[in-house]
């Protein structure tokens, strides 16, 4: 994925947020997918807000496809 200078890029706040302008953009890219290897990565999720939330701890270790031509 390139990015033209010209073009303003807004700063994500929320995983949703970047999530779907990742998806968004590749569907706009002509290759049409990403393919991300992560390794022994740990993900904290909370159970609700707040400091004292509970969290699963979630290891992904593989890969991650994400291929928007697959949907159509």
């Amino acid at each position: 994925m390139s990015t033209d200078d010209s073009e303003a890029v807004a700063e994500t706040r929320n995983w949703p947020e970047l999530v779907s302008s990742v998806y968004d953009r590749l569907r706009q890219d002509s290759d049409g997918g990403i393919s991300i290897r992560v390794r022994d990565m740990v993900i904290q999720v909370p159970s609700r807000t707040g400091a004292d939330a509970e969290q699963a701890h979630w290891t992904l270790d593989g890969t991650i496809d994400i291929n928007p031509e697959e949907d159509e």
